[in-house]
């Protein structure tokens, strides 16, 4: 009988172990959040830890404390499980203060809710579930604004299936749009995990459990497909290198060299399609394993700037305050080691009298049940749509414009298949009654995406007129770069259609275009077009088509750590007078002109 007892006990304690390593590995952002300071202390139980960095005039935070004669602002408040879980957390960001708390089951194992609260005035709630195996099988993600408006966030279904030792979790996303995500897979079969993610940088990475942990060891189509990342690990399980091959050739490498003691680490990574050193940097650390040095050297010999950091320690080793260094370097000459910030961390521990704070778990309400029922309903109509919609594309068979001339609403107007995505009103003639803009999305498809329409609605005794349409002046879905979609709206202004797009990455662009009717037909009047990179330029083109009449601006910047530092503009005025163009023919960003040597394009 005690036999059956002990090993019952070891089976329950193993099963336990295997769902608390599955969930955590499972990529889920609630437990992930919770679980974000554990192994963060060295020794004893923390209780609580109050946050402060040096006051910093550019953050705008209410609470502040005095150190030594020195101004304090609070970061946050943390309190923990003795296992270093968090339980509560009160922050301030964005001018708005803020609190977590984390509500377990009775027990303090598994995670069954993260409640977050902004200035009691909007609360965030991210329910778990879990199967019978205590392996996580749902999430269900909304937020409540004042006593009663609920607004339906996400939901996220876990699916399991068990083959021998091999457990394998399959994850449903449904966001905002409730469109299901790509399937993403996570296959549990010890000391292998192996996770297929196709939204992320990384398609499949294939880890192996090293001390403790899973550590990734092969990346599958990293960004691109054709691209693998290799890792190694040496006998202590530290990093020792990682390897780059696209097409199976060698495309970039980093390897990792550790002292005697494990105090200093050196990364020395590989240019040149990974054949030639490129930059090395030197980290040291002291004996509790806290960074104290770090200096990187370029692939010339040229040492660049130095960071030190300082730490003083309480009796259980975790440190209290940490100051930060930075030593330029000019031409190989270091200047004087200047301070850079100051962290403090006043850390209560567990004693006999303390257990972690007490809060009731609120009940699940029936707007919430409800996505549980109806999201993945929602999610497999819509798909099924979407998948129709693929398909008339991929035949062909869908309308290329707008085929009725009257109708009594502007809704009616809208092709099978077609999206209509901004309604705006104004008056665009000298006619009395308002005219109306729609946009749609289209299912013509172009290289970069499907194309927009545009068109003009004229209100009649009996409902609408479809006076113009056209899918010329607005860009395709895709056209943004990585910001996707570039419309970014349309309005009346002045008896001009006016017509916003918006893309780029670190460089951006911004075209505003205005369109009137004239001489019968729709032509481009104006325009202004903005190209900039934070820190580095601004550049303007404002221009008048009607008069000629050009203004110019360039702005240069640059910042330091606080921001922009110092700043240049230039403007200058001239007249360039061209005809017309027409709407219909007028493609945004492809139009040449130039000025002063150099070409702009509107």
């Amino acid at each position: 009988m005690i036999l059956t007892i002990w090993i019952w006990n070891m089976y329950s304690l193993l099963h336990g172990q295997e769902s608390i390593r599955i969930n955590e590995n499972l990529d889920n952002a609630t437990i992930l959040k919770a679980n974000e300071d554990v192994g963060l202390l060295k020794k004893g139980k923390v209780y609580s830890i109050y946050r402060y960095q040096l006051s910093d005039p550019n953050r705008l935070l209410k609470k502040t404390k005095y150190f030594k004669g020195k101004k304090f602002n609070l970061l946050s408040y943390t309190e923990y499980l003795p296992d270093g879980r968090k339980r509560y957390k009160e922050y301030e960001y964005d001018q708005i203060d803020r609190t977590e708390k984390y509500h377990y089951d009775e027990d303090l194992k598994k995670l069954r809710l993260l409640e977050q609260r902004q200035d009691n005035k909007k609360t965030v709630y991210h329910w778990l579930f879990y199967d019978k195996d205590q392996i996580l099988s749902e999430e269900v993600h909304y937020n409540i604004i004042g006593n009663n408006e609920f607004n339906y966030e996400g939901y996220t279904q876990y699916t399991k299936k068990v083959n021998g030792k091999e457990k394998t979790i399959t994850i449903h996303n449904f966001y905002m749009d409730t469109l299901p995500e790509p399937l993403e897979i996570y296959q549990f079969n010890y000391p292998i995990l192996i996770k297929e993610t196709p939204l992320f940088q990384s398609k499949k990475t294939t880890y192996q459990m090293i001390n403790g942990q899973y550590m990734p060891i092969a990346i599958n189509s990293y960004v691109i497909d054709g691209r693998d990342v290799t890792f190694s690990y040496d006998l202590k399980g530290r990093i020792s290198s990682e390897v780059w091959h696209r097409s199976n050739a060698l495309e970039n490498k980093k390897e990792y060299h550790y002292s005697e003691d494990g105090t200093e680490k050196i990364e020395q990574e590989y240019h040149m399609l990974g054949r030639e050193k490129s930059t090395k940097t030197t980290k040291r650390f002291d004996k509790k394993g806290n960074l104290v040095f770090e200096q990187p050297i370029e692939y010339n010999g040229n040492p660049l700037g130095i960071y030190t950091f300082e730490y003083n320690y309480d009796k259980n080793g975790n440190w209290t305050e940490k100051k930060t260094y930075y030593q330029p370097i000019n031409n190989g000459i270091p200047a004087n080691r200047e301070l850079k910030n100051i962290e403090i961390r006043e850390i209560r521990y567990y004693t006999e009298i303390n257990i972690p704070r007490q809060f009731q778990l609120p009940q699940f309400p029936e707007k919430a049940q409800d996505i549980r029922i109806g999201i993945p309903i929602q999610a497999k109509i819509k798909q099924k749509r979407l998948n129709e919609f693929y398909q008339v594309v991929e035949n062909g068979k869908y309308e290329g414009e707008i085929g009725k001339i009257n109708a009594s609403t502007i809704d009616d107007f809208t092709p099978a298949y077609w999206k209509q995505v901004k309604l705006v009103y104004g008056n665009l003639d000298a006619e009395p009654d308002l005219e109306a803009l729609a946009v749609y999305e289209t299912p013509i498809l172009t290289e970069l995406g499907y194309k927009h329409s545009l068109a003009v609605f004229k209100k009649t005794a009996n409902g609408w007129e479809l006076w113009h349409q056209t899918t010329a002046p607005i860009l395709p879905t895709q056209a943004g770069g990585i910001m996707n979609n570039p419309f970014d709206g349309i309005y009346i202004e002045r008896k001009c259609i006016v017509i916003n797009h918006f893309g780029g990455s670190r460089p951006k662009w911004e075209y505003t275009h205005r369109y009137r009717f004239q001489n019968n037909d729709w032509y481009l009047v104006g325009a202004t077009i903005e190209y900039s990179a934070p820190c580095d330029y601004f550049d303007k083109l404002d221009y008048n088509l009607i008069t000629g009449d050009l203004i110019v601006e360039h702005i240069t910047e640059s910042c330091n750590e606080n921001g922009i530092s110092d700043a240049t503009k230039h403007e200058k005025k001239i007249k360039i007078k061209k005809p017309l163009l027409l709407m219909n023919n007028f493609n945004p960003g492809k139009n040449e002109i130039e000025i002063s040597g150099k070409m702009w394009y509107y």
